[in-house]
């Protein structure tokens, strides 16, 4: 009987309460981070829309549909209605929640355990942010890639006819994301296996990691020095506010380079026929070639780079980049602001 008791009894074993507690802490990171993102993605979702058209069009020698991020809007509402301008919000939301809910959620306890080793708070912050941003892009890479593929579709183009068709349509057009996210991941698995659906990942984890870096390590040193100044401790939401609005503007410079190279291996589509390398695809996504094996314009990240900057110059890897700043500077601003609101709920 007093065998039975004390399996009965509670474990008071310190360690097992510890790793449970993380367990929990980090299980709430994770649900406050999701929540904050994906609030945050419904007003960005529209400039994520513009700012992938823009960096897919002139790809490998195809033709321009735009010429700015103002006549990008114009035309995607013109030409295909303003609920167009809502694409690929279905895996935008899971991407959310998937990434930033890793990314944020498991920030706080992994820089609380690098600290002991790396004493300063900027450089333990860079740390957990580039580290925490990497495991997010890498679980989540699928569900970004079938975001972009519904946001570069142009279902309306086919219509304008074979000629205004050309341009109308940027980059590779994949047709099966018309039958939504989970048809889509399970068509790319199919045909393209499961590296298909971690195209590109590489470039999806440097981009993250880097943006992850430097979005919550400034946003943290710019809320701190602007505590430190006259009256900044008595105006928390306004030193939030400023905080995070400066913080989206320094992350756009930071990833747009990767983002390119990024949204063009995602998009990019199997083509059937020798000769690698030759178009990207246009309307009908299409890309060159006759018979043999089939090919993919670009074998990797760097040769995607690199074919960049040797076709279009070094200024392609900033296109969409005011598309990107209109997406990231509410997509940061609202993420952050949300998460400080939800974890002041939380602790109430």
């Amino acid at each position: 009987m007093e065998i039975e008791k004390e399996w009965m009894e509670p474990c008071q074993c310190p360690g097992v309460h510890g790793g449970i507690r993380k367990l929990k802490e980090m299980g709430k990171g994770f649900v406050h981070g999701a929540l904050a993102a994906s609030g945050a993605v419904l007003v960005s979702n529209p400039a994520e829309v513009v700012k992938t058209r823009l960096q897919l069009q002139g790809e490998l020698g195809s033709t321009r549909a735009y010429t700015s991020t103002a006549d990008a809007f114009t035309k995607i509402l013109r030409q295909e209605g303003p609920l167009a301008l809502q694409k690929g919000l279905g895996p935008a939301l899971l991407y959310q929640i998937a990434m930033n809910g890793t990314r944020l959620g498991f920030y706080e306890p992994v820089k609380r355990l690098v600290q002991p080793y790396i004493p300063s708070h900027y450089w333990a912050s860079v740390t957990a942010g580039f580290s925490c941003g990497a495991l997010g892009a890498f679980i989540a890479s699928p569900l970004f890639l079938v975001k972009a593929r519904m946001q570069a579709y142009n279902s309306t183009a086919s219509a304008l006819g074979p000629a205004a068709a050309a341009t109308a349509a940027v980059g590779s057009q994949h047709d099966y994301v018309r039958h939504g996210v989970f048809y889509a991941l399970r068509y790319v698995y199919r045909t393209e296996g499961v590296a298909g659906l971690w195209r590109g990942v590489d470039a999806g984890m440097a981009r993250t990691a880097a943006g992850s870096a430097v979005q919550l390590s400034t946003y943290e040193s710019l809320k701190s020095s602007l505590r430190n100044l006259p009256g900044g401790a008595d105006h928390p939401y306004i030193v939030e506010l400023l905080s995070a609005f400066s913080t989206g503007f320094i992350v756009a410079a930071a990833m747009n380079p990767l983002d390119v190279v990024y949204s063009r291996m995602l998009n990019m589509k199997v083509v059937a026929g020798g000769g690698g390398g030759r178009g990207a695809g246009g309307a009908g996504g299409s890309g060159g070639g006759g018979g043999g094996s089939s090919y993919t314009p670009y074998t990797s990240s760097l040769d995607c780079l690199v074919k960049t900057v040797r076709n279009e110059g070094p200024k392609a890897l900033w296109k969409g980049y005011g598309a990107h700043v209109l997406r990231l500077a509410p997509q940061s601003f609202l993420t952050l602001i949300l998460l400080e609101w939800i974890r002041r709920v939380a602790t109430t």
